[in-house]
């Protein structure tokens, strides 16, 4: 008997990057917009994640992340690519969340 099966294969691939890195990831939720943003700088990884809860009774919901970078992350790649602009916004966004509590 012969089957069909579906293999997934990871490609390594060499990419020039700036130093710092950021990156934004709409995560497009059916019941929330959350978005993550990041910077990266070489061995240090700074997230942002900023989620308006507009079915809940939350407001907004924030989670910020500082982790090792050892690992390549897949947001080096040019669909997430950011600006420093976004990054400060949206630390000014959590700010001013925090400030209305």
């Amino acid at each position: 008997m012969q089957i069909e099966i579906s293999k997934v294969v990871y490609e390594k691939e060499v990419v020039d990057v700036t130093f710092p890195y950021y990156y934004k990831h709409d995560l497009m939720l059916d019941n929330c917009e959350s978005v993550i943003f990041g910077k990266i700088v070489q061995n240090l990884e700074v997230a942002i994640q900023i989620t308006d809860h507009f079915s809940y009774n939350l407001e907004y919901g924030i989670e910020v992340s500082r982790r090792s970078a050892s690992t390549p992350s897949s947001y080096f790649d040019e669909k997430y690519k950011s600006t420093e602009d976004e990054f400060l916004a949206a630390k000014i966004q959590v700010a001013t969340i925090i400030l209305r509590a």
